[in-house]
């Protein structure tokens, strides 16, 4: 029998349930509207250890941005006006403060949070008995200290008492008592342990680069010590710790807000990142439309689909016109008059019963969909199903209206990948369930159907091999985590500082074939080297020179990195290397007219060629992958010219032209491939004169196709606002680098942002692949690197300028989305 991603399919389930040695399965989720709460009322309690004291839970937040305030866990004595402690998220901010007349002690942590697409896992250490007072107060994120602080006011007493934490005062967990916050997200699995400062690994644990939950259950939990786990929906603040009489009491929870969602099985919600003007609540599961709002509003989802088959519900709140469906995620964007659903390929059907078909247009006139006539309309009350599937031979989305099909909408769609869309028009359009909550927020009767692979909680049963939209049903990444792999098994990046001699650089993590390396500290070129060409030979990405042979400038390729000599770079100024795997010693490959040399990793989908030119236009060169490439960068290593550069997505039709990586110029439109798409086996080349096939000159190429979890090469479309677009990748980014395909000049820069000089969000600091000079530390285009691809935050020209500019990017995973936290 075939799987539900087609036939011999099953074994993409089992690793999921393989990664996680404790599961957790469900969580509670707060809405700040709901005035949702849970406290411990301070009758019967008696006063803890208030000198050490552990709290740790893991969160996925909903309501984001400036102004938002979102109380997680706190104490008062006065409904929070002048005596309080709590941890919190103001505006993005976590914070933590415990406030009297006389004293306050905060840490307010720098990194912004802003990831609504998977979970945090937060723990909070107060220990005064320490000797240093910066080891009173510790914060962990995803298993990590945090190090970095807007603010950081300490106690300066050692073993001083906190005054309202674990005091026999009201404790409180999702708002601050009676006031006016609360918090608006996903709890789970929440740990205090009285009497102690734990580190994060009591809590979780590193698996192949994942922050992981634990069993918390063999911990020593104190006194005033309580366990959270929200299994009891009757009973939402049953403390599971062992201790009694520390169970909480809920306010403004019902047992419809024990959900699915879990750190160790993300389901999927709608994105507010990705969306323009309605509000957005209830887990990021009910949009709400602007009733005074002339213009469609709308959100997309957060869940990519390119295979499988895949089913989800819509509630229609209150009537009115209303669009639900899909959209390719290269539809990125979004300005306040654009309807998403006239988005190129968006696919949705309509509250008056017609299907409709995106066709680029914007503003609020239906002039950029074309509508035809489909299925029955719906209304408050309404239930809509939406089933999606990519994997028959003909691809199609089908609608269900209150269980009943409307027939197929749509075939033989693009091949793309899609996300969920809703918009409608001056009104509560739609609360979603991808399968965790079929009460739809409280709404309906929940009726716990499940999907084929039994997950999920459904109104009515999903068609026949249709899943759920949860991290579990989808397909294993090619490099798996629950298979011991990880991102940086292929691509790393490391960070040092130039000294004398011959220099080993260890932490690599493998012996890399191809080296990129640039000072950050100061104005230098950028100097590649790799190991088909050997160490003896550099070559220079912002400079059109033929390669140097006069000095050895890598010694060796190591097991774990490599040795440099001087001769390459300065003592004292700070570098960054990139590294990638290739497939170590070149062999020969005659699959093109032109044998050439390649060294392939086909597992991470790049390789490196060298050949030589013989000035044939329609020469083909093998290029030792198993798929076609969707990027290949040639120079030429004895002559002087550019940098020629294919991208998939860098015009309509790519192989007529190029892009050239030591410039800042827009898509060329010369036959430098011969007006040739590439293949699974060869790329094609022009005659003389056009870079990459010059008589007799040897040449050097970098090949890369996407590889699911691990490498994506794309294209977004600019909307010159602070509010950028959001760029699906399928993981959360470790490096990326991004450049102006449509328009070029001044500042249209190819931009590399990467995860080891920007560990925080926003990711501000940037080099140039074109640029030798170092401006890092002076200037930043800050994007968000989030557990399923990035957000532009500014909208400077060298990534985010202009009015609709296409950009191509290249990103390679720190963490698959399957298993990614947030970040």
């Amino acid at each position: 029998m075939s799987g539900p991603f087609g036939a011999g399919a099953l074994q993409f389930f089992g690793g999921a349930d393989d990664f996680y040695s404790h599961k957790i399965n469900q969580s509670l989720r707060f809405e700040d509207g709901d005035t949702a709460s849970l406290s411990d009322p301070s009758s019967g309690r008696s006063a803890g250890n208030r000198r050490t004291w552990t709290f740790s839970a893991w969160l996925k937040l909903s309501n984001l941005g400036s102004g938002t305030i979102n109380y997680v866990f706190g104490a008062t004595t006065d409904n929070y006006s002048a005596n309080w402690a709590v941890l919190y998220f103001g505006s993005d901010l976590l914070t933590f403060q415990s406030y009297t007349s006389s004293e306050v002690y905060q840490l307010q942590l720098t990194q912004v949070f802003r990831d609504p697409s998977a979970w945090y896992h937060i723990v909070l250490a107060w220990d005064t008995t320490q000797a240093t007072d910066s080891d009173r107060i510790k914060i962990y994120v995803n298993g990590s200290q945090v190090t970095s602080f807007v603010t950081a006011n300490y106690p300066s007493t050692q073993n001083y008492e906190e005054p309202y934490i674990n005091n026999n005062i009201q404790q409180d967990i999702g708002r601050a008592a009676t006031a006016a916050y609360g918090y608006d997200g996903y709890m789970a699995e929440v740990n205090f342990i009285d009497g102690q400062a734990l580190t994060p690994t009591s809590f979780g644990e590193t698996k192949a680069g994942i922050w992981i939950p634990k069993n918390t259950s063999g911990l020593t939990f104190g006194s005033n010590g309580y366990r959270l786990q929200f299994q009891d929906s009757s009973s939402l603040g049953d403390d599971t710790s062992g201790n009694t009489g520390n169970d909480f009491t809920s306010t403004g929870l019902a047992a419809t807000d024990v959900v699915l969602d879990s750190p160790t099985n993300n389901w999927a919600t709608m994105n507010p990142l990705d969306g323009n003007g309605p509000t957005i609540s209830e887990g990021n599961l009910k949009v709400f439309g602007d009733t005074s709002s002339s213009v469609f509003e709308g959100f997309k989802g957060t869940f990519p689909m390119s295979s499988g088959k895949w089913y989800w519900e819509v509630y229609i709140d209150v009537g009115g016109f209303t669009q639900t469906g899909i959209t390719p995620t290269t539809n990125t964007a979004v300005i306040s008059t654009t309807n998403l659903s006239y988005h190129t390929d968006a696919m949705t059907y309509e509250s008056n019963g017609n299907k409709a078909i995106g066709t680029g247009g914007t503003g609020t006139a239906p002039s950029g969909r074309t509508t035809t006539s489909y299925g029955n309309s719906y209304t408050d009350g309404d239930i809509i199903g939406v089933a999606l599937d990519l994997d028959s031979s003909t691809t199609t989305l089908t609608f269900y209206k209150n269980n009943s099909t409307q027939g197929t909408a749509f075939s033989s769609l693009a091949s793309a990948e899609y996300v969920p869309v809703h918009t409608g028009i001056s009104n509560n359009f739609g609360i979603f369930n991808f399968g965790q909550d079929s009460s739809f927020a409280g709404t309906k009767t929940a009726q716990g159907n499940t999907d084929g692979n039994g997950k999920g909680d459904f109104y009515y049963t999903p068609p026949s091999g249709y899943l759920a939209c949860c991290t579990a049903n989808l397909p294993d990444p090619s490099i798996d985590p629950a298979e011991d792999e990880e991102p940086e098994d292929h691509f790393n990046t490391v960070l040092f500082t130039g000294s004398s001699g011959t220099p080993s650089i260890t932490g690599v993590g493998f012996q890399p074939d191809f080296l990129w390396f640039k000072s950050r500290s100061n104005s230098q070129d950028h100097y590649l080297i790799d190991s088909a060409r050997g160490g003896n030979s550099l070559l220079k990405s912002n400079q059109t020179l033929a390669e140097r042979t006069d000095y050895t400038w890598v010694n060796s390729f190591d097991s774990d990195g490599f040795t440099y000599t001087d001769n390459l770079l300065s003592t004292g100024y700070t570098y960054v290397a990139w590294n990638w795997k290739a497939g170590g010693s070149a062999s020969s490959n005659s699959n093109g007219s032109i044998t050439s040399s390649v060294s392939a990793n086909t597992e991470a989908g790049f390789s490196i060629v060298s050949y030589t030119g013989n000035a044939t236009a329609g020469a083909t060169v093998g290029h030792g992958l198993n798929k076609t490439p969707d990027l290949y960068i040639v120079k030429s290593r004895s002559l002087t010219t550019a940098w020629v550069t294919y991208h998939k997505d860098a015009d309509s039709s790519p192989e007529d032209g190029y892009l050239i990586l030591n410039d800042d110029d827009a898509f060329y439109d010369t036959v430098v491939w011969n007006d040739t798409a590439p293949t699974s086996s060869v790329f094609s080349l022009g005659g003389t004169g056009y870079s990459s096939n010059n008589s007799g000159a040897t040449y050097i190429a970098y090949c890369f196709h996407s590889v699911d979890g691990y490498s994506k090469f794309g294209q977004y479309t600019s909307t010159n606002t602070t509010d950028g677009p959001y760029v699906h990748l399928g993981f959360r980014p470790a490096w990326v680098m991004v450049k102006a395909a449509s328009t070029g000049g001044s500042n249209y820069n190819w931009t590399i942002y990467d995860k080891k000089r920007s560990p925080i969000n926003p990711v501000s600091l940037q080099l140039e692949a074109d640029q030798a000079a170092d401006d890092e530390s002076t200037r930043g285009v800050p994007i968000d690197f989030l557990s399923n691809g990035f957000k532009l935050r500014n909208s400077y020209s060298e990534a985010n300028g202009g009015s609709a500019v296409t950009y191509i990017y290249l990103a390679f995973a720190d963490q698959p989305f399957k298993y990614s936290n947030a970040r």
